[in-house]
């Protein structure tokens, strides 16, 4: 086994949670989570759209897909009958650095005028 942190895993990395304190083990299943799914695909949002950049520039605004964001915000905003949590990162004078839920890396969007 495998120590990590307050519980176990065993060699193929699979997570081995002990029984709660004052059970009889033969009672409680041990439970063995696997967190690698093989076969997993990367979830790619598309339909993000930044319609504006507004403010000064010590205190920009983006709207991306008819939502107002500020610099560290994080909101729901509606793709094709989806409700995505987007973070807003950066926004800088022309894009919009945001961090989209389900991606691995944050994602520039562009102006229209400057694609």
């Amino acid at each position: 086994m495998i120590s990590t942190g307050p519980f176990n895993a065993d060699k193929k990395g699979n997570v081995i949670i002990p029984p709660e304190k004052g059970t009889r083990p033969e009672s409680t299943p041990t439970v063995i989570t696997n967190w690698s799914v093989p076969g997993a695909k990367l979830v790619r949002y598309d339909g993000l759209d930044l319609k504006i950049i507004s403010g000064s520039a010590t205190r920009r605004i983006a709207t991306i897909n008819n939502q107002s964001f500020l610099t560290g915000e994080t909101l729901r905003v509606t793709l094709k009958n989806t409700n995505v949590q987007i973070s807003c990162l950066e926004i800088r004078e022309r894009s919009v650095l945001v961090k989209v839920q389900g991606e691995q890396t944050p994602r520039e969007l562009k102006l229209q005028a400057w694609q």
